[in-house]
């Protein structure tokens, strides 16, 4: 039985190519945006990290996109953090 407090390591403020304020080459087709964020959520594993929060400015396209990678990503069979 669980029995007390949890603690996760997060990013609070992640933006992707999509947030005017970004900086670097930014995906033009599905394909690249995908890649995108299957090496955003390889570079969170990289890390440790076991959420993020993506705070784009005027939409969240790419928040589909992340959650499609991560569930990619658990289904072949890589560790979910815990």
């Amino acid at each position: 039985m669980d029995q007390g407090a949890h603690f996760y390591r997060v990013d609070l403020q992640a933006h992707t190519p999509r947030d005017p304020h970004w900086k670097g080459d930014r995906p033009n087709s599905d394909a690249e945006r995908m890649l995108w964020a299957r090496s955003l959520v390889a570079a969170c594993r990289e890390k440790g990290l076991q959420a993020i929060v993506i705070t784009d400015h005027h939409d969240m396209a790419f928040v589909d996109l992340i959650r499609e990678a991560a569930a990619r990503e658990f289904d072949s069979g890589a560790a979910l953090l815990k």
